[in-house]
């Protein structure tokens, strides 16, 4: 397994333990996979002047109004309910991944674990993974009887007061919770509200994996770096937030080859889908945008950015921030144009993209089809350039 964390122009990481280099195997309960953090408007290399970089700054790149200020970068280690003995040992972080923005309209873990959450705290929502009407006026009143503007948005400031500590032995929503976001970075546990030893290993792991301490407690530094990770597996990465869209958008065709347009409003954090080289892309077809070359040269494409975030022959690792979508270049909206590319071949990324989105291992880019994802229009399609053809 491998933790990395990349600040403006310089690696800042906490190590625990022995950090693994290449495929690796899990331990306690986990299974294989590498897991990868992205903190929203950080970057290794290339940062774009004015670049969010904090957890404010992430906020505020996301195109829904917003009304939370900023979490601190660094929440205390001990947790309130938890014997001293119980509790984590106290660690100081260069940097903790963003708190999201989950809000009306998402669907998936992130609005599972709002919505199990909230049951703890006395609502009787159906934990469906969809933010919808009652989703909505659950997290007002658990805002108006908290003192927190009541938005509706599960933001940087209604976290940290939502979760829940937890210790082994516990039972409950907030334990269903915890056992959501565990299986985003591949535990493979039952959802069944028992803090029994497989979730307990599943969080020993877990923490020891980004120096978060020793020990099973959960507390709300631990509960930040799980919600606000992304997580990858088998080395890919979803390029988009998961709550982002509904997993309904990854399997749709494009226009006339094989690709995939992601509709999400300008400003919508991208990631790296895979690890590899950036070849940076400006131009009038696919405007703002990337490149990344993994180390097999199978080629994945980015267009349409509102500002790339890093510079061309940087390395990145697959969940590392890239760009935030926008609508440059020869488009009719803002959205993420994402493809998939080995040799000459444009591959349909549908199934990769799907795979990702329910957080199992994509086939590999070489075995994706070629057709069977894309119609043909009508309309006269601007010349490709050489990237995505």
């Amino acid at each position: 397994m491998r933790s990395r964390l990349s600040t403006a122009g310089a690696a800042v990481a906490v190590l625990v333990g022995t950090v693994l280099r290449g495929p690796a195997g899990s331990s306690r309960g986990m299974r294989p996979i590498a897991m990868r953090f992205a903190v929203a408007g950080i970057v290794g290399l290339g940062l774009a002047a004015g670049t969010p970089a904090t957890a404010a700054g992430a906020a505020a790149a996301r195109p829904a109004p917003v009304t939370h200020a900023a979490a601190p970068a660094t929440v205390p280690v001990t947790a309130p309910g938890i014997a001293p003995d119980q509790r984590a040992t106290a660690v100081t972080f260069a940097a903790a991944p963003a708190w999201p923005l989950v809000q009306q309209g998402q669907q998936g873990a992130q609005v599972r674990t709002v919505q199990y959450l909230l049951n703890s705290r006395g609502e009787a929502l159906v934990p469906d993974g969809v933010f919808g009407s009652l989703t909505l006026a659950a997290v007002k009143r658990f805002q108006s009887a908290n003192g927190l503007g009541a938005d509706g948005i599960v933001g940087p400031l209604t976290w940290p007061v939502l979760v829940v500590p937890l210790a082994a032995g516990a039972s409950g929503p907030a334990v269903m919770a915890l056992q959501v976001q565990l299986n985003r970075y591949g535990a493979g546990l039952a959802v069944d509200g028992e803090f029994g030893p497989a979730t307990a290993g599943a969080v020993t792991a877990f923490k020891a994996e980004y120096g978060l301490g020793t020990g099973s407690a959960v507390d709300v530094t631990v509960w930040q770096w799980l919600v606000g990770g992304i997580p990858t597996v088998g080395g890919y990465a979803l390029p988009l937030p998961h709550g982002a869209l509904p997993r309904s958008e990854y399997d749709d065709p494009h226009h006339d080859y094989p690709a995939i347009d992601l509709p999400v409003p300008t400003g919508t954090p991208a990631y790296a889908s895979a690890s590899g080289t950036v070849q940076a892309v400006n131009d009038s077809s696919c405007g703002t945008g990337a490149v990344i070359t993994d180390a097999n040269s199978v080629r994945h494409i980015f267009c349409h950015f509102s500002r790339r975030v890093v510079a061309g022959g940087a390395r990145v690792t697959a969940g590392d921030l890239v760009g935030y979508t926008g609508a440059t270049g020869n488009v009719t909206g803002p959205h993420l144009h994402f493809g998939i590319k080995t040799g000459s071949t444009n591959r349909c990324p549908q199934r990769f993209l799907l795979a990702l989105y329910d957080g199992v291992t994509p086939p590999a880019p070489a075995t994706l089809p070629t057709t069977g994802c894309y119609y043909a229009t009508l309309h006269p399609q601007p010349p490709l350039l050489d990237y995505l053809k």
